[in-house]
């Protein structure tokens, strides 16, 4: 994550950094240092997406969604049933029972930052959201295609 994209977003839609500070609770120090020391928490950047009026991930140069993956799944093959991770189909359907309805590679995705979320014990950083998202994209995107290749051949 680069600093410079505040900035420039900053300069951009005419909100002074001072500002976008002064909202979040940061002075312009601690700011700059949080980024340099890869200390800067989902919540600061969340609220600094707010102020400027986007999402997180416009900070990493792009706006991953998590619908992606699942895009791919409902218009190239759904994830085979012999493929399915049995905590994670549970994980699905338990979300599904309380009106929060996820597909299966979306409960994969929420599987792997409850992991990290656990693993971390609150020290849960924007680097870690990004290192999963990256990650799980990147299995679901290799699935995807594999199964495609299986399909054409």
């Amino acid at each position: 994550m680069d600093y410079n994209i505040i900035k420039a977003l900053a300069k951009e839609r005419a909100v002074p950094l001072k500002e976008i500070c002064s909202k979040v609770g940061m002075s312009e120090v601690g700011l700059y240092r949080s980024f340099i020391n890869n200390t800067l928490k989902v919540d600061i950047l969340e609220k600094i997406a707010n102020v400027l009026g986007v999402s997180p991930c416009y900070f990493f140069g792009s706006e991953p969604t998590p619908q992606q993956p699942a895009a791919k799944a409902t218009q190239v093959v759904e994830v085979s049933a012999s493929d399915k991770d049995q905590g994670t189909e549970y994980l699905r359907m338990a979300l599904c029972s309380v009106q929060i309805g996820v597909n299966y590679c979306q409960a994969d995705l929420i599987k792997r930052t409850l992991a990290v979320l656990n693993q971390k014990q609150g020290k849960f950083s924007v680097t870690d959201s990004v290192q999963i998202m990256h990650q799980w994209q990147a299995h679901w995107d290799n699935y995807f295609n594999q199964k495609q290749h299986i399909f054409r051949n």
